[in-house]
């Protein structure tokens, strides 16, 4: 009690230092209202009238420069205050407890901003540091450090840390770090890391790390890192790892690794790393590693447009203010790879070197491709190792294996195993034992 009667002395003393009868921000309790003229404003005089926020304070400057005690509307300078409300524009450092309740975030802050509870406007540029929140509802530039969010309905840009999430509605660009989430409806660039997801409607572009999910509605370009699943709707380009899951619905690029599976959904080029699987829905060129499987194939036009029109529609969600939340993404990636599944599948092509340890499988195989359990393709072109091939058109060079099958040898090429099969060949030549050739 005794600090909060000392309070209200120094404000009365604030009140007699400004302008007669009114200190500043104090409305005239004298002026009476205007009664209104018609019943049509009668009516409209009953209804509740339109909040309006209260701009007292104490300046110690002048022309709204220098120190001031007190929600100001517009300051340079240092200003100290209990609330903020209905800001309009304040340079150099403010530092509030909270924003008001039910008032909406106005105003920019430009400069250096300290929140006991929040940092809450329409812009918040500078560096900024809250034990909650720090929320912008348009943009936010420079630092930002929050013991819970920091977040902002456009764009985020700079140097970001939160206990829990940075998020944006629209893009975030720089370095930031939380420890859950990462997200943002547009697209994420720079420096990423989460202890459960970074995601992106749009693209992400550079570093990322998440301990669950890395992934973007778009395309990755950089170094994705995930604990479980990293992945994307478009293509990825550079380096992709994850401890279950590593792909992209198009094309792959680089080197891609994960624990379990990785691939791409059209081309996978580069190094494919994939402990229990690695495929490719058209192509796998470079080299690509199993110890499971290697199979490429399946991929659809269909599938194609249906990815065009995923990231169409999420493009516009984020370029109408809509909210794009994580679920929406791999909803509309499940449609399209359903929609996919109804087209004609491609029969696939591996090229370069494929080491797998169980089977490895493609229309067309071209270059040095070793399974150890099953090698199967439509099409051969170089040299072949397993314990049984299966070439079901034309094969050209040498397959190795304790059984070979092939429909018919085209140009170079022979057999070389336990039993060796050509079904074109004559009648005493089809099956042959240690090497066979096209008779």
């Amino acid at each position: 009690m005794r600090s909060f009667a000392l309070l209200c002395v120094l404000a009365v003393c604030g009140c007699s230092a400004t302008s007669p009868g009114a200190w500043i921000g104090q409305q005239d309790t004298k002026a009476p209202a205007p009664a209104p003229t018609d019943a049509k404003e009668s009516a409209s005089a009953e209804e509740l009238p339109k909040r309006e926020a209260w701009h007292g304070h104490i300046p110690i400057g002048f022309a709204e420069t220098g120190i001031c005690l007190g929600n100001s509307k517009d300051w340079n300078g240092l200003r100290l205050n209990w609330s903020d409300d209905d800001l309009g524009t304040i340079n150099g450092v403010n530092a509030t407890l909270w924003a008001a309740a039910g008032g909406d975030a106005t105003g920019d802050v430009n400069g250096i901003g300290i929140g006991l509870v929040s940092n809450i406007a329409e812009n918040l540029r500078g560096a900024f540091l809250a034990l909650g929140v720090n929320a912008a509802e348009s943009d936010m530039v420079g630092v930002h450090v929050a013991g819970v969010v920091n977040g902002s309905g456009h764009d985020v840009t700079g140097i970001g840390g939160a206990l829990i999430v940075n998020g944006a509605g629209r893009s975030m660009t720089g370095v930031h770090v939380a420890g859950l989430v990462n997200g943002c409806g547009g697209d994420l660039r720079g420096v990423n890391a989460a202890l459960l997801v970074n995601g992106a409607g749009g693209s992400v572009c550079g570093v990322s790390m998440a301990g669950l999910v890395g992934g973007s509605g778009g395309s990755i370009h950089g170094v994705n890192v995930a604990g479980l699943v990293g992945g994307c709707g478009g293509s990825a380009t550079g380096v992709n790892a994850a401890l279950l899951v590593s792909g992209a619905g198009q094309d792959t690029t680089g080197l891609t690794l994960a624990g379990i599976k990785a691939g791409a959904g059209r081309d996978a080029t580069g190094i494919t790393v994939g402990l229990g699987g690695a495929g490719a829905g058209r192509t796998m060129h470079g080299l690509s590693l199993a110890l499971g499987f290697l199979e490429a194939g399946g991929h659809s036009k269909e599938l194609d447009e249906a990815l065009e029109q995923m990231q169409e529609d999420l493009k516009k969600s984020v370029e109408h203010g809509d909210d794009v939340e994580v679920s929406d993404v791999t909803k509309k990636m499940d449609e399209a790879r359903r929609r996919g599944e109804r087209g004609e599948a491609d029969p696939g092509t591996i090229a370069g070197i494929a080491v797998t340890g169980l089977r490895a499988r493609a229309g067309s195989m071209r270059g040095i491709v070793a399974a150890l359990g099953h090698l199967n393709a439509k099409d051969f072109h170089g040299l072949g190792i397993s314990l049984c091939t299966r070439i079901e058109k034309a094969q050209t060079g040498v397959t190795f294996g304790a059984f070979n099958h092939a429909e018919t040898i085209d140009g170079f090429g022979f057999q070389v195993g336990l039993i060796n099969h050509i079904p074109t060949n004559p009648s005493w030549a089809r099956w042959l034992p240690l090497v066979n050739w096209q008779m």
